[in-house]
């Protein structure tokens, strides 16, 4: 739950308090019956956030402008997290069971920020802009400065070139630092992006950029264990059990890239957007080796496109795709031993199928005194496209089983506008 209140500063400015409350509880147990029916899993874990934020934007000067904020965050967290007799090791062939995890803690924690930024117009061509934010770690007791700065250059009527660079920190997950007692240790990740770009407007109602990219990334958590491992693909994981490892901040990565966007607004009865981007991006553990990121996507397209049919409807179709993420081989021995073991040497060496789907949407727009009622059908993966949302072992069929995620759906509804 949120809440977000806006005050006028007269022609100045305008400032912006937020608030905000989330809870997240997870109640789950695992038993293996293959190992007599034993509890392997426990989580009965529940975390609270809430937030306060303040941001003000105030004209200083012709040309000028401050924006600056200031935001804190309390976290009352009760972790209970076991795994009694840890976790199959899924990179060796040994069947032992390692990584015993026992935690019990009730942590409260404050996390406080701030940023400041000026921007100067100089002149009709160039625009300045320069700040920083500082964030203070309390729970490892950490801090961060980030600087950032930028420039746009109004080259022609049409045509505006423009570049940046910033600073950013952000801390691991809270899980991450109660695993281990090494990992109190840990510290912020950081991450330092650099962006060049143009935008050129071939007319009142159409725009084309192309943005070049390239962001480093450092101090990210690695495992201790196997060197190979990094944390940064850990977003992919849809359970964390078996990432609750000794882990140390020395793991490093890095992504390049180029962007190309077009979008026609609605200016008559046609609109439609198109997005693509080619990139790469890899991490580096202990072992030094530089490897495909798990969100290394080279290529990702989006196209959208509609009509305005009458003043009330409107149809609408999106298509997407992206390569296929990068996948860990089975080491030949899990036939045999009817379990998953990935061949740690060949870490992220492969590729899954390519991902695509195509969705369509109709609107219908009814106003009133009041507002505006939308009412929308939409069929998302018309062609019920098996996109691949994870792979896992079946001990039960001994193969390896995909997961897939969402296929052909029908969905409708209401939207009200005021």
């Amino acid at each position: 739950t949120g809440l977000t209140l806006r005050s006028l500063l007269g022609a100045s400015g305008f400032t912006s308090l937020s608030v905000a409350h989330t809870v997240n509880s997870y109640r789950s147990d695992a038993w293996d019956y293959d190992l007599e029916g034993q509890m392997i899993e426990r989580n009965r874990s529940r975390e609270s956030h809430t937030a306060a934020r303040l941001d003000l934007t105030l004209r200083l000067f012709r040309g000028g402008w401050l924006k600056a904020g200031a935001a804190a965050r309390r976290l009352d967290a009760a972790l209970d997290i076991h795994l009694p007799l840890g976790t199959e090791n899924s990179f060796s062939r040994e069947v032992e069971r390692i990584n015993e995890v026992a935690i019990d803690q009730q942590i409260r924690d404050w996390h406080y920020g701030g940023h400041l930024q000026l921007s100067q117009d100089l002149g009709t061509l160039l625009t300045l802009t320069g700040g920083a934010r500082y964030d203070r770690f309390p729970l490892n007791q950490k801090t961060a400065l980030s600087p950032r700065a930028g420039l746009s250059l109004h080259l022609l009527r049409n045509l505006d070139l423009s570049a940046s660079w910033g600073r950013y920190a952000q801390n691991p997950p809270l899980v991450f630092l109660q695993a281990h007692p090494a990992n109190a240790a840990l510290l912020p990740m950081r991450a330092e992006h650099y962006v060049a770009g143009a935008t050129f407007y071939p007319g009142k109602d159409a725009k084309l950029s192309v943005e070049l990219f390239r962001r480093d990334y450092r101090d990210y958590p690695v495992s201790t264990q196997f060197p190979f491992m990094t944390m940064a693909d850990a977003g992919e994981q849809y359970d964390v059990f078996g990432l609750l490892l000794p882990l140390a901040s020395q793991g490093s990565g890095r992504s390049r890239g180029v962007e190309v966007f077009f979008q026609k607004k609605l200016t008559g009865r046609v609109f439609g957007q198109l997005s693509y981007a080619y990139s790469r991006t890899e991490q580096r553990a202990l072992d030094g080796v530089w490897r495909p990121g798990g969100f290394d996507l080279p290529h990702v397209l989006a196209v959208l496109g509609g009509m305005k049919l009458t003043r009330a409807i409107e149809l609408s179709a999106k298509f997407s795709g992206t390569s296929g993420r990068p996948t860990t081989p089975l080491d030949p021995e899990t036939y045999l031993q009817n379990r998953a073991i990935y061949d740690a040497s060949r870490a992220n060496a492969e590729r899954g199928a390519v991902y695509h789907r195509l969705d369509l949407r109709a609107d219908h727009r009814t106003s009133f005194r009041w507002g505006t009622l939308i009412t929308y059908f939409e069929i998302d993966n018309v062609y019920n496209r098996k996109n691949v949302r994870y792979s896992y072992w079946n001990p039960k069929k001994q193969e390896l089983e995909t997961v897939p995620q969402v296929g052909f759906m029908f969905i409708g509804g209401l939207n009200v506008e005021f």
